[in-house]
């Protein structure tokens, strides 16, 4: 019931959660009618509020709260002559809210995404609240609050507790409902609910990967760069075909929305999927060939590359040295799109090149690429500003 301003430190507890927004208006006392002081005393650490009740004697019932605790009472304050409190008014209610009802407790395997099922109010307007705690890049998602079917994005491996509120003038009733995203079994299809779009998983190294690039936002033109909250993409030759194959190209700052610092930045992957680091590059070549020397530049081992290349010319130009695919990583020759200083798409079957989160130096980030004549794998910086290209997610199972 406290508001999160206008009381002191610690103000325990406070989250105005029900919207009521109680201020530490303090208290104070009138004993001039015998004979001593007036005065105002506890602002911002006690709020007493008069209720109506009438009882026997001279102490009448008030509702406290305080700055030190959480804890709300009801006690009895001398009416006359002390102390002063605060008067709040309530309306008469024709109609309580319809009692809330959250729906079943939920368990959700192989996903990341659930749909929800309370109660639509007969009388009063509901909202869904998350009101367990979770760090910020596993806090779920609702996609409309104010649905009761609304569909919500959670972590695997986190559970949720959601509390679905139906209020009035009247009063709020409220319900809770748990939801356990079970953790991801790799090697199995990941659904992104987001379109639809199906990706398989892989096991290389420590990590869970994506077997084939990301394609997800609004087909625009090369160079779009809008930090607006929508994700936008490049299809190369402006062609959705090759997107549907080979997925989207992106610049870097739109793979990671914009997020500039960290190690685990979402960007545009799914909940519980990130922009690979260059450390989860270099864990994914060196697990296939342990002559990767993942603090050089330029084509590193011997046949990291080969491993990770989808085999035959499919989709690759010949003579596809040294693919096997024998990681099940599946890289396509995507090719890329540059747009300093000529603008083009490039490099279609002839080579891959995937963004990493990691800066290189202020104006460029590390990426790591595949070519068709090659069988080792490259890492590079790269300009960020220029360049778009392919990205994998990852999921990092001990992320903390």
């Amino acid at each position: 019931m406290k508001a999160l301003d206008f009381w002191n430190a610690p103000n325990t507890g406070a989250t105005n959660a029900s919207f009521f927004t109680a201020f530490g208006a303090g208290t104070g006392y009138n004993s001039a009618g015998l004979g001593g002081p007036d005065a105002c005393i506890q602002l911002n650490e006690v709020s007493y509020m008069w209720t109506s009740s009438m009882t026997a004697g001279p102490n009448k019932p008030a509702f406290a709260l305080y700055h030190s605790t959480a804890t709300a009472a009801l006690i009895n304050l001398a009416a006359e002559p002390f102390p002063f409190g605060s008067v709040r008014c309530m309306k008469d209610c024709d109609q309580q809210p319809s009692a809330s009802v959250a729906g079943p407790d939920q368990v959700v395997t192989g996903g990341n995404y659930t749909a929800l099922a309370a109660n639509t109010p007969e009388y009063g307007l509901g909202i869904w609240k998350i009101i367990s705690d979770h760090m910020s890049e596993k806090q779920g998602i609702m996609e409309d609050k104010w649905d009761p079917n609304s569909g919500f994005y959670g972590y695997p491996g986190e559970v949720y507790t959601l509390e679905w509120q139906i209020s009035n003038e009247c009063t709020l009733t409220s319900d809770a409902c748990d939801i356990t995203f079970s953790a991801i079994e790799c090697g199995s299809d990941f659904v992104d609910q987001r379109n639809g779009k199906i990706y398989p998983t892989v096991q290389v190294g420590n990590y869970c990967w994506m077997a084939r690039n990301m394609d997800i936002g609004e087909q625009t033109e090369m160079g779009t760069n809008i930090n607006d909250g929508i994700i936008q993409k490049t299809c190369y030759n402006d062609d959705q075909a090759n997107c549907e194959i080979y997925g989207g190209l992106y610049m870097w700052s739109e793979a990671v929305q914009h997020n500039y610092s960290g190690n685990y930045r979402r960007g545009i992957c799914p909940l519980g999927w990130f922009i690979p680091t260059d450390a989860a590059w270099c864990d994914l070549t060196s697990s296939l060939d342990a002559s990767v020397n993942c603090g050089a530049t330029d084509w590193l081992g011997t046949n990291a590359g080969g491993q990770l290349k989808e085999s035959g010319t499919g989709h690759w130009l010949g003579p596809n040295t040294g693919a096997n695919n024998s990681s099940g990583f599946t890289a396509l020759g995507a090719g890329y799109a540059v747009t300093y200083p000529t603008a083009g798409f490039n490099d279609m079957n002839v080579s891959a090149r995937f963004w990493t989160s990691t800066h290189a130096s202020s104006q460029s980030r590390y990426y790591w690429y595949l070519g068709y004549n090659e069988a080792r794998v490259g890492r590079y910086p790269l300009s960020s500003y220029y360049n778009e290209n392919s990205v994998r997610c990852v999921h990092y199972p001990d992320f903390k």
